[in-house]
């Protein structure tokens, strides 16, 4: 179920990309603090390849990620990126245990998580940037089409919906 809440989240952020032009994708937004649609989504999956980094060393820390700067540029390597993720999402062992490091002011914390926590992490993650990027979308770009789920938490659409 939780690849599939990650498959559905991620297809939404790519409905939406496949819509945009590399310039309005990459366009500072005043109502995103100058901030861009495109380091938004680079952002998202720049934490999604993180995670599969930890399936291979069985560590993760968010902090110390790759920043592929062509997917803040590039909505369509954004948008392959994201077939990558979905393909692997099924070689996922979604049981393993891995150590997941943060940094605070100058210690680090360590502790014990799994490849589902970090994956259901990662599209509650997703979900909160895409309601940012909504925001932008919603003031920039009026004639996008948005899904009516793209940055809604599920605990909110049971609440609308029920």
């Amino acid at each position: 179920m939780l690849q599939t809440v990650t498959q559905q989240t991620l297809t939404d952020l790519q409905n939406v990309l496949f819509q945009l032009h590399s310039r309005e994708y990459s366009l500072p937004l005043t109502v995103l603090k100058n901030s861009s649609l495109g380091k938004h989504t680079r952002h998202i999956l720049d934490f999604y390849h993180c995670l599969y980094h930890a399936t291979h060393f069985c560590t993760i820390c968010y902090d110390n990620r790759e920043r592929n700067e062509l997917l803040e540029q590039n909505p369509e390597a954004a948008i392959e990126q994201i077939n990558v993720i979905v393909s692997n999402l099924s070689s996922l062992q979604l049981n393993e245990e891995i150590t997941l490091h943060q940094h605070f002011l100058n210690e680090t914390i360590e502790l014990k998580t799994s490849i589902k926590r970090e994956l259901l992490y990662n599209v509650e993650h997703t979900i909160h940037h895409c309601a940012i990027m909504r925001i932008g979308l919603e003031v920039a770009f009026p004639t996008v089409e948005i899904p009516n789920a793209f940055g809604m938490a599920y605990s909110t659409m049971a609440k609308e919906w029920s």
